[in-house]
């Protein structure tokens, strides 16, 4: 499978309609795991803060481990943060198992 499957597969799982909020966190799950290896991912974190929501109805603020290979790491992570659209963030923090950590490329 080349990479461009892997990322397709990736943004199909993650843009399924979700019932709750443990529905969509298994399927980001899903979604990173299917293009941890490509990407060297050895650890990745979705920190999440929002106010009550349909989807949320309590809010949230938490941190989720989205997958891990139980790797040491040595490197700085690479961060992103998002808005949401109704209301607070989600900040996504990856972790490579390259010393060097991820170039422009898997960045991007």
């Amino acid at each position: 499978m080349n990479f461009d499957n892997y990322l397709m597969l990736f943004f199909r799982t993650i843009y399924e309609d979700s019932a709750d909020m443990d529905e969509c966190s298994a399927k980001v799950k899903s979604a990173v795991a299917a293009v941890a290896d490509k990407l060297d991912i050895v650890r990745a974190e979705l920190a999440v803060k929002m106010p009550a929501t349909k989807l949320c109805e309590d809010g949230a603020d938490m941190l989720m481990v989205l997958y891990d290979r139980e790797k040491d790491v040595e490197n700085e992570p690479f961060e992103a943060s998002f808005p949401l659209f109704e209301g607070g963030f989600i900040t996504v923090t990856f972790y490579s198992g390259n010393s060097n950590g991820f170039d422009n490329e898997q960045r991007n």
